[in-house]
């Protein structure tokens, strides 16, 4: 495997560009707000060093095509894991203060991970593509397939920001906004892939890095950002929203 000066590029700016959004929730004292975003910055960092001096040993021969294959995709699996608990740290901050509410929110969000779990499962299980039977096929329709479940997932959380007011200006939205078009830019990169083959496999690699560059310039932009004045423009208002929640800890009390 032999990395181009578009791959270098395109690495060597969503690594700049990760290790910038790092610095900002250390100097803007972001870390106890969303340690779950922190915790998958510095996951991210350390990955890409890891595979970095992978890359490295293996140009010397000291370590093999193999090793950096299983660790990509290992950290890869860890990488999407964590990307959902984002996803549920944000959805749990929108709603910190309407408990009831939030036992709500949980249960359709459950809900909706089950439907397209499902929908992701019988998608991988039944897609053609032309990679031979193997690791490599069997390894994109698990991502294919976990693409699938988190762009979904992302999509129920944005109607629901929506409905209850969680302004665009918001870091929250900012955060879920860039996984959303990361993860939707992904999932179309990986179907591309899996139809079209090994001959795509470089171009494959560059639209992955790429989408990432996008995505963290977003999180970075957001972050950045001033503040947003306290705001709701969601269907529902502040005082109803109270009175939700309280008519919800009724029932859930019977």
């Amino acid at each position: 495997m032999q990395l181009s000066p578009t791959d270098y590029l395109l690495w060597g700016i969503g690594l700049f560009l990760l290790v910038l959004t790092g610095l900002v929730l250390l100097s803007r004292h972001l870390v106890r707000e969303i340690p779950w975003f922190f915790g998958y910055v510095t996951f991210q960092l350390s990955r890409s060093a890891a595979l970095l001096t992978t890359y490295i040993r293996m140009s010397q021969h000291r370590m093999s095509y193999a090793d950096y294959f299983y660790l990509y995709w290992l950290t890869e699996l860890g990488s999407i894991v964590l990307a959902f608990l984002v996803v549920y740290g944000i959805y749990r901050r929108i709603f910190s203060n309407y408990d009831a509410l939030k036992q709500l929110v949980s249960a359709v969000l459950a809900g909706a991970a089950v439907v397209l779990l499902v929908i992701a499962v019988v998608t991988g299980a039944t897609a053609s593509g032309a990679d031979p039977p193997g690791i490599v096929k069997a390894v994109l329709l698990l991502e294919r397939g976990a693409r699938l479940l988190q762009c979904g997932l992302l999509a129920v959380l944005f109607l629901l920001a929506l409905y209850f007011g969680l302004p665009w200006q918001n870091r929250l939205f900012g955060i879920a906004f860039g996984f959303g078009l990361y993860s939707c830019l992904q999932l179309i990169a990986i179907t591309w892939r899996s139809l079209v083959g090994e001959t795509v496999a470089n171009a494959y690699s560059q639209a992955q890095a790429a989408a990432y560059s996008i995505g963290v310039m977003i999180w970075f932009g957001y972050l950045v950002a001033p503040d947003p004045l306290p705001e709701h423009r969601g269907v529902l208002l502040h005082d109803d929203l109270e009175k939700w929640n309280r008519l919800l800890k009724e029932l859930i009390k019977q």
